[in-house]
């Protein structure tokens, strides 16, 4: 899910650095804020697997997790934990996923698979970290390539760019 790449880059970080807004062409989101975000989807996962439904709009905002690197770190560590115990989920387990299509529209019911919500939580996940490492390179601190060199990056663009480097 690449919670440990999450792990690696807030353990040295500082909390002013998590819980600083970005600009507007981030909507004055922090590092926290997607870090929470990412979570909480996980989270609505492995919640749901056992429940049968997926709710991930039903989210708090503004916990711990947001505002506190630690907090985010311990819960991140507690998620991997409960998502090894998911490892004899077989991919067919239906669910029901409840979606908001609109703000004001009835939230919609779909059905979906363990398996297709996983590969969501993962692509979902991805992608926050895509922008997670563009606010990073906005403040010049980039994520350290030594530690996570494909932070961000969706494993599509790793294999082309290992079968890239191969080829030469």
């Amino acid at each position: 899910m690449r919670l440990r790449q999450f792990e690696a880059l807030i353990a040295p970080m500082a909390a002013g650095q998590y819980t600083t807004p970005h600009g507007p062409g981030f909507f004055g989101a922090t590092i926290g804020a997607h870090v929470r975000h990412c979570l909480d989807h996980v989270r609505a996962l492995i919640d749901g697997v056992h429940i049968g439904r997926i709710e991930y709009d039903h989210r708090e905002r503004g916990t711990p997790i947001e505002s506190s690197p630690e907090h985010a770190l311990a819960h991140t560590a507690a998620l991997i934990e409960q998502l090894k115990r998911l490892d004899a989920q077989p991919a067919e387990h239906p669910l029901h996923i409840i979606i908001l299509a609109s703000h004001d529209e009835p939230a919609a019911s779909v059905t979906s698979t363990f398996g297709r919500e996983l590969a969501f939580v993962l692509s979902h996940t991805i992608h926050h970290q895509a922008m997670v490492h563009a606010m990073l390179a906005a403040d010049a601190s980039p994520v350290d390539p030594q530690r996570s060199h494909t932070f961000g990056l969706a494993p599509s663009t790793i294999a082309h760019q290992h079968t890239s480097s191969c080829a030469r």
